[in-house]
């Protein structure tokens, strides 16, 4: 047992230990009392708790920190985004154009150095997790070759996919890591390759009852690196001495290893072979679970019979919690264009004062606000509902991707959410899906004269 000990010079810790003394007739004569002296353990175990609460303290607070940091950058930079692309629905000139889609696009080369840096933060401090969800891995591939082929042409290259069609059809993994694994090296390959082919290449390289091994290739007939320089290519924040690469590499540096940090969280690993003046290829492979067994077939029957249920003809009454006048703005107008009618809340205080007078077909709600947050607010929502028949939809507007946040927002009551980045028609298809409607049998939503330029505008909302 252990006792503390007052003496002159302060407390001490001492083990104690005592042992009974039994002559040859089994008779108790005494006890010895063994004191071992422990404080400099204690003091030990101590120092060593404390460092512990102070590193976990501190990684508190930078996690904070960058939340915050990202918050703020984000909604900086959505307002940019979302303005600029309400001026070019205008009536302008060429070159007013040309000059309005250089800050759009250096705006979202702003935000694409802020994820990748908050993705690295991230990754090195062990604070980034994985989803384990089932999607279905041909449409994502699918999606994915069809924007590279619009990249490539842009770049005057040309583009080659190569799928193994014995992969299953769902798979169960994270699909947006997993297209931002390919997004870089894909991006990257584009970047130093100024004549010739990209090529993606899918295998399934084994198979068991619940695991397939999948192997991703991406090829290019660029510049090429130099067998002393590829050691650098996976170091955060390292640059390539060489003449093409500094001048076209405009980026912080971190693409590489970030795909490097995913692919080892998934299991797997990545590797680069490569020759001067020839060309590159990445490889890495990944485990994912199967899914369910269904065709991609069903899966289309459904994404019609989904379609078919719209909402043609219906003017949506939309409440717009947010409070960033930008985001107001873009996310107003959109559904003006659409031909909704939408009120603007600053916050949920505002929110629930107009839900009082008035009926709302949907609410897009924005989870951090001043007074009364996105999740405060649902809540208050739904108690007000449980004595009634009516239950507005809700849908989280938000920054955050955990899987912990998403199952808050659920938890919260809400019925879906929406993470940035996200493209005009995401937002479209998420509101039609989320509104139940039986009218029509054409989507509303997706009525070309209606519908705002859906492959260029991408609101960034907090």
């Amino acid at each position: 047992m252990e006792r503390e000990i007052l003496t002159n010079k302060g407390a001490k810790y001492f083990n104690i230990k005592i042992v009974p003394i039994i002559d040859a007739g089994n008779e108790f004569e005494g006890k010895i009392i063994i004191l071992n002296d422990i404080t400099d353990y204690k003091i030990k175990v101590w120092e060593l708790k404390k460092e512990k609460e102070d590193a976990e303290t501190g990684s508190k607070i930078k996690n904070e920190f960058l939340a915050n940091i990202s918050h703020e950058i984000r909604t900086s930079v959505n307002g940019i985004i979302g303005m600029t692309d309400l001026t070019l629905m205008t009536n302008l000139n060429s070159e007013q154009k040309e000059n309005l889609n250089l800050v759009k696009s250096s705006a979202l080369s702003l935000l694409d150095m802020t994820n990748s840096i908050l993705d690295f933060s991230k990754i090195q401090s062990g604070n980034i997790k994985l989803d384990s969800v089932e999607f279905n891995f041909k449409e994502l591939i699918d999606e994915i070759v069809r924007l590279t082929a619009i990249k490539a042409l842009e770049s005057k290259l040309e583009f080659k996919a190569k799928i193994d069609e014995s992969i299953p059809d769902t798979l169960i993994g994270d699909p947006i890591r997993i297209k931002q694994i390919l997004d870089n090296l894909i991006a990257n390959s584009i970047k130093f390759t100024k004549y010739g082919t990209i090529s993606l290449i899918i295998e399934k390289i084994e198979s068991a009852d619940k695991k397939v091994n999948l192997k991703f290739l991406v090829r290019d007939t660029g510049i090429g690196i130099d067998r002393k320089d590829i050691p650098k290519l996976f170091t955060g924040f390292s640059q390539i001495d060489n003449k093409e690469y500094t001048r076209k590499n405009f980026g912080p540096g971190l693409g590489l290893s970030i795909c490097k940090g995913l692919v080892e969280m998934m299991d797997g690993k990545i590797e680069v072979k490569s020759r001067k003046d020839v060309g590159s290829v990445f490889s890495f492979n990944i485990y994912l679970e199967k899914g369910k067994k269904y065709s991609s077939t069903n899966i289309s029957d459904k994404k019609a019979k989904v379609q078919t249920n719209n909402l043609v003809g219906r003017r949506l009454n939309i409440l717009i919690v947010e409070d960033d006048k930008a985001s107001q703005m873009v996310i107003y107008n959109l559904f003006k264009k659409n031909g909704h009618t939408s009120d603007i809340a600053n916050n949920g205080e505002e929110a629930l004062k107009l839900i009082e007078n008035k009926k709302y077909d949907l609410i897009l709600m924005d989870i951090q606000m001043p007074i009364l947050d996105g999740i405060q607010t649902t809540k208050i929502i739904r108690k007000s509902e449980e004595n009634n028949d009516s239950r507005t939809p809700i849908i989280a507007l938000t920054a955050y991707a955990l899987k912990e946040d998403k199952e808050k927002f659920l938890n919260a009551g809400m019925d879906n959410y929406i993470s940035k980045p996200f493209n005009i028609d995401e937002l479209l298809k998420m509101v039609y899906s989320t509104v139940k409607t039986d009218t029509g049998n054409t989507s509303y939503f997706m009525n070309k004269q209606n519908s705002m330029d859906g492959d260029s505008l991408f609101l960034y909302l907090l």
